[in-house]
This record gives structure tokens, sequence and C-alpha cells, in this order.
């Protein structure tokens, strides 16, 4: 997560702050300050993670415009939610490229993956407590007068956006004993592309993980949805890769559960998606093989 950019003290006075120009000068600066990049290359492989600032409260520019070098209406364009969620960076990215075939590539960004939420009806979670939940804490009420229903839980099944990419179902297997060994990581990083804590009810959250050692790679980008005293939700998305070899394994699964099936597990491992999810049944689970589309 980017860190705030703080203005020095006596650097720039109220007066000149109240300023637009002035204030649309220290945003822009703010911003340049608050993005950060890290590339790493490792065998057939580079990976790029971007970081950048949270998406402003409001348009800089003059009402009534739209554009494309502004995140809000670049999202308001695209997007056909009626609500963001409450923490949403909308220019971190992580991107795992094919050095010898640069055009083959797979992309995460929190603007893809909000695309794959449901816009036109409210979650599907049915569950016997929930109408007693709702009932229980009124703010919920929140959730059922947006202008157009929509799901508030921001569930997406985005496995990643793939660019000249060849994908192959395989009987092949993501190594995980190779995984468990203590190698040294050469690379590693967390970039959260979105989250939001459902009115203080639960939390959603979109984040891409990426470890590098000598030997593979692992990549695991996860939705987690939490909605207290009522359901757990992990969609992942795992990519590995050996050190020599040029394809990739791509692990994509769906687990669930009502809060009634995993509740004897206690608060500390609910709560923690790397712990819960090994509890979850599986729902659904694909495995292929990626490889760059090379043309003929």
């Amino acid at each position: 997560m980017a860190s705030p950019v703080r203005l020095q003290a006596g650097s720039i006075s109220a007066t000149q702050l109240r300023s637009p120009n002035v204030a649309a000068d220290v945003l822009e600066s703010a911003k340049g300050k608050a993005r950060r990049e890290q590339v790493h290359a490792q065998g057939h492989f580079s990976f790029l993670s971007v970081q950048d600032h949270i998406i402003s409260s409001q348009c800089a520019h003059p009402a009534g415009e739209q554009r494309e070098d502004c995140a809000i209406c670049r999202y308001d364009q695209q997007l056909a939610l009626p609500h963001l969620p409450e923490i949403l960076f909308p220019e971190n990215a992580f991107i795992v490229r094919w050095k010898d075939h640069p055009s083959s590539l797979i992309r995460f960004t929190a603007l893809e993956a909000l695309k794959r939420v449901d816009t036109k009806k409210l979650p599907d979670i049915q569950v016997a407590s929930a109408v007693s939940w709702q009932e229980s804490r009124k703010s919920m009420v929140e959730f059922k007068e947006f202008a157009k229903p929509f799901d508030w839980t921001y569930t997406t099944d985005f496995s990643g956006t793939q660019q000249d990419i060849e994908e192959n179902p395989t009987d092949k297997k993501i190594d995980y004993d190779l995984l468990k060994r203590q190698d040294p990581i050469l690379f590693y990083d967390h970039n959260v592309l979105f989250e939001d804590e459902l009115h203080d009810h639960g939390m959603a959250q979109y984040s891409v993980r990426v470890r590098v050692m000598p030997t593979c790679f692992f990549v695991l980008a996860r939705f987690f949805l939490r909605v207290d005293q009522v359901h757990v939700r992990v969609w992942d998305t795992r990519l590995f890769g050996k050190e020599g070899e040029s394809t990739i394994i791509k692990e994509w699964s769906h687990r669930e559960a009502n809060i009634d099936k995993i509740q004897h597990l206690g608060d500390t491992v609910i709560n923690d998606p790397n712990l819960i999810v090994a509890h979850l049944p599986l729902i659904e689970e694909t495995i292929s093989e990626l490889s760059p589309k090379i043309s003929a």
C-alpha cells in the first residue's frame, strides 16, 4: 500500500493552498511521490508491480468535463457500479510478462477486476441467519437504498487480463512441495487493488502477492469476502512457473461457506484469508497451462 505523502511545514501557505491552480499542483506532486514501481526479471519472465495513490474523492478538473487522465472519470465511464469500493487504488497493477515475447502478459488491475462485479442484482448470499443479521444491524438498510441494485460485496471471479497467451487444460499441478522449501526469496511484493469494509460488517478485498525464488515463482491473486456472521468466500488465481521453463501453470478456484459451517474455527481463523481458505469447501476449480501466443 502506498505511503501517505505529507507536505513539509511552511512549504506553502493556507492562502496559496486555497488557490485552485496551486491546490491542483500540490495534488499532482503528491501523486507523483506516492507512485512506486518494482521490476524483477527471472528466467523467461519479468514481474512489474505498480503501487500508486488511493483514488481522489472528487475530480480535480471543472465539473462537466470527462477526462481520460482522471481516474474517477475513467472508472465512471467503464463501470456500471453506483458505488466504488471505499479503498481503491486505480493505478495499481501487477504484470507478469514473457521476456522473449513482451506482448504476452497477464495483468491484474482494480478496473478489470471490478468489471466482473454484478451490476444488476443484489448479492446471492442466502443463509438462514441473514434475516436476523440484517434486522440486528439497521444500517444495512443503506445497501437497500442504492438507486440501483448491485453486488455490494464486490464479488469478482477475475483471474487476470491475458494478452497474446495460449491457454490449454493440463494435468500438470503446482509444485507445492517446491514452494514449501526454504529457498531465498529474490523478489516479494503485496499489492492491494481494492478493499471495502461493507459498512463495518465485514471485508471485501482483492490483492496480489508475488514471491520469486531461484527455483520458481508463485503469484496469488485473491478476492476475499467476509460478511460478518453470514458468509466467507474466496476466489483464488494462482500462477506458478519453474526456473528454466517457459510455461505457467494457472490454478483458478472458488471456495465458500456459510458461517454456521465454520463458526467452530473461531474468529482468528475466519478473519484471516490465509488461514480460512484451507477450511472452505471447493466449489469450482480449473487448471491450465499458459504459453505465449506465437504468430505464424
